[in-house]
């Protein structure tokens, strides 16, 4: 024998609709993350320090490959290298 309600309880639509607005709720908040970053939500005084991976191109490594040129010009265009860490 089958029952068509297994759980006994009578639908209560209060029940699945704030069900509905807590999943909604919550794939909203995970597309804001997505878009702002994981932390968007945080005050600014709370947020970890960011640390840049992203070091320009000296002019004079560029030319001879050695660092020896007291020229330390550093290229205007778009030309980045980046780095683990400082070598």
């Amino acid at each position: 024998m089958c029952s068509d309600n297994f759980l006994e309880m009578r639908p209560n639509r209060a029940l699945g609709m704030g069900s509905l607005l807590i999943i909604s709720a919550e794939v909203a908040f995970l597309g804001l993350q997505k878009l702002w970053g994981p932390a968007f939500f945080l005050p600014q005084k709370f947020q970890p320090e960011r640390y840049t991976y992203i070091r320009k191109i000296v002019k004079a490594l560029v030319d001879d490959g050695s660092t020896s040129s007291s020229s330390t010009e550093i290229i205007p265009s778009r030309q980045y290298v980046l780095i683990p860490h400082d070598a």
